[in-house]
């Protein structure tokens, strides 16, 4: 099964990410401080981690160039309301918010 790590400050996104792929292929787990994603010791077994843009102390941009040079077999995901403004955001993919279900499982499953 396909683990999958969505970094997120807002608590009903993640509620949200979870409800959209229960019952699917992936298992899911959340973290909403991004500051603590280092520190989580099953890090290394992650497959792909979804990153929101905008979250306080640290861009997701910035966290996915910190997860590349750590962790560089972790797929990386971006999602943003504002795509066009991320180049250089050390991604495998950039998805647009709002996200509908459909897109983000061909999403996570084009990555495996």
């Amino acid at each position: 099964m396909t683990k999958v790590l969505f970094v997120d400050d807002e608590p009903y996104i993640l509620d949200t990410y979870l409800r959209m792929l229960r019952g699917s292929k992936f298992e899911c787990s959340v973290l909403s401080d991004s500051t603590q994603l280092f520190e989580l010791p099953n890090l290394k077994y992650v497959d792909i981690i979804v990153v929101d843009q905008q979250m306080p102390k640290i861009t997701g941009s910035e966290l996915l160039l910190k997860m590349k040079q750590q962790f560089p077999n972790i797929k990386r995901v971006l999602v943003s309301a504002d795509i066009f403004k991320l180049e250089g955001s050390y991604t495998d993919l950039v998805l647009q918010k709002p996200l509908m279900k459909l897109e983000l499982i061909k999403c996570l499953s084009s990555l495996k």
